[in-house]
């Protein structure tokens, strides 16, 4: 399940060290791919292999996404783009709430198992 790999991916990032280390371009761009895979293997969206702007672009006309993960997902990115490509200088606070932001929206959009007690007890 792609939640399960993304669960995996996180905590192998974490165990990498990078915030202590202060590799934050690092961080950030690994913690934004396992994001984007998530997003790839969870909705068939092809995130890995396009810009913060055009998957933006195709979320804005999607429906599978709530406003709130919409924004979320915008944030997130964006925030992750700054630190890898505008020598933004981010800190350990940022990391760890990003990990922590990350890790809310596998939970929030994570398929769920379909109780099958239910359809056997009509």
């Amino acid at each position: 399940k792609a939640h399960e790999i993304a669960y995996k991916d996180l905590e192998e990032l974490k165990n990498k060290d990078y915030i202590s280390r202060g590799e934050f371009e690092t961080y950030f761009t690994e913690l934004s791919d396992i994001v984007r895979h998530y997003l790839e293997n969870r909705f068939n969206i092809r995130a890995p292999e396009m810009t913060t702007e055009e998957f933006l672009n195709a979320l804005r006309h999607g429906k599978m996404f709530s406003r709130e993960h919409k924004d979320f997902l915008k944030d997130f990115l964006s925030h992750c783009d700054l630190v890898k490509f505008a020598r933004y200088d981010s800190d350990v606070g940022e990391a760890q709430k990003s990990f922590s932001a990350a890790r809310s929206l596998i939970d929030q959009t994570k398929e769920e198992p379909h109780d099958e007690q239910i359809s056997d007890n009509k």
